[in-house]
C-alpha cells in the first residue's frame, strides 16, 4: 500500500470519529450526567455497614437453590467492604458462583475466595457421595439424616 492510501484512510477514520462526537454533542447526552449517580451510590455505600453487606449476601445465598446443600458450610466476613468467603463447597463451580454473587453485591469492593473444594476420594469403593458430604452405598438412596462421612 502507498503512503497516500494510508493517509486517506487515517483521514476518513478521523472524520468519522469527529462526526459521531458532534452528533453525540447535539443530542445533549453528556458523560458528566452519570457522575451524580455514582456519587449517590458512593454515599449509600459509605453509610452501609459490613454487617449489612454480610446479611445481604447471606440472604442471596439462602434464596439461591444452587447453594442449598452448602450454605451452612460457608462463612462470610466483611471488613472495609472487602468480603472474604471461607468454608467448604462440593465443586469449583459452586465456589466460582459464590464469588460471582459476592462481587455483584452492592457496596462490595473486593471478594476474597478462601473456599475449599471438598475432596471426595475418601468415600469407599462402592459408595457414592450424597449432599452434606455423606457417603452412601451405590444403588441406594441418599440418607436424609445427618451422618458423618467415612
Amino acid at each position: 500500500m502507498s503512503k497516500q492510501s494510508n493517509f486517506q484512510r487515517t483521514g476518513m477514520i478521523l472524520a468519522l470519529v469527529l462526526f459521531f462526537c458532534g452528533a453525540l454533542a447535539q443530542t445533549g447526552v453528556s458523560f458528566a450526567k452519570t457522575l451524580p449517580l455514582t456519587a449517590k451510590l458512593q454515599d449509600k455505600c459509605a453509610a452501609t455497614t459490613d454487617a449489612a453487606i454480610v446479611a445481604d449476601i447471606k440472604a442471596q445465598i439462602k434464596a439461591d437453590k444452587r447453594f442449598k446443600s452448602i450454605r451452612k458450610r460457608i462463612q462470610i466476613n466483611s471488613v472495609g467492604h472487602v468480603v472474604t468467603l471461607r468454608g467448604k463447597v462440593f465443586t469449583s463451580n459452586q465456589s466460582n458462583a459464590l464469588v460471582k454473587l459476592v462481587r455483584a453485591s452492592n457496596c462490595v469492593k473486593q471478594a476474597i475466595n478462601k473456599l475449599k473444594v471438598l475432596d471426595f476420594s475418601d468415600c469407599d469403593i462402592g459408595q457414592k457421595l450424597c449432599p452434606g458430604g455423606i457417603c452412601a452405598p451405590k444403588g441406594l438412596p441418599c440418607p436424609q439424616g445427618k451422618k458423618k462421612r467415612r
